[in-house]
């Protein structure tokens, strides 16, 4: 493993801005491609049920609908925020989007750096700019975007050095729960992140009360947002 990444160190902050821009252009001129298009300010499908719940939040009540949601409530929140401030606008939360897709691209590179080297963590940003899919779920009003984006926040949060204090497993869970309002089915890594902790500390000689304290600060964590 590589050393940690750190914002000082220009030899590698320089690659993390360049994929970051480039990343963000390539998104740029996709958005103004699609801009004319006749589905970019009448969405459909899912994109319609997201657009007209985030009008319901924001004209109507915060608390929702009387009937649950039937799909993950925080894309429809995240909506409502732009149609509060800014009216009916499906432009700004796709330019934000774009932002986000950039940071995707910087988050895969650091997240590279901290596990391989440096030129698989520059391949991995490179490939992550240029993917089309990341390309196209950025301008549409979809989850997608926001979900990978929360999702490799997590990882990079879990990769961190191990630390003496409990608090970084409590954000871990509050991460997690945050991830499930985007997309649900992150929560079948829970399991696989409750193993990783425990096999973890179990190979540092950390005392099991110690990784059960962390175990439930993590669960804890996700129950607060769930």
């Amino acid at each position: 493993m590589t050393a940690p990444f750190a914002l000082g160190d220009w030899r590698r902050l320089g690659p993390a801005l360049l994929l970051g821009l480039l990343a963000l252009i390539l998104r740029l001129v996709y958005l103004e491609q699609i801009r004319d298009s006749l589905f970019f300010n009448i969405p459909i499908v899912d994109a319609k049920t997201y657009v007209e719940d985030g009008l319901y939040l924001s004209s109507q009540s915060w608390a929702g609908r009387p009937t649950p949601f039937w799909q993950p409530p925080l894309y429809p929140y995240l909506l409502s925020l732009f149609f509060w401030f800014f009216d009916q606008n499906l432009y700004l939360p796709r330019l934000v989007q774009a932002l986000l897709g950039a940071g995707i691209c910087v988050f895969t590179y650091i997240l590279g750096l901290r596990v391989f080297s440096f030129t698989v963590a520059f391949g991995a940003g490179l490939v992550a700019a240029f993917y089309g899919p990341l390309i196209y779920f950025g301008g549409e009003l979809l989850p997608t975007i926001p979900a990978i984006f929360l999702n490799l926040l997590l990882l990079l949060h879990l990769s961190r050095q191990p630390s003496p204090v409990r608090w970084p497993y409590l954000v871990s869970g509050l991460l997690l729960g945050i991830c499930a309002l985007a997309v649900a089915n992150i929560l079948l890594f829970l399991p696989f992140l409750l193993f990783w902790l425990w096999s973890t500390g179990k190979r540092a000689l950390i005392a099991l009360p110690r990784i059960l304290r962390q175990g439930g600060l993590l669960l804890l964590g996700c129950g607060l947002i769930k």
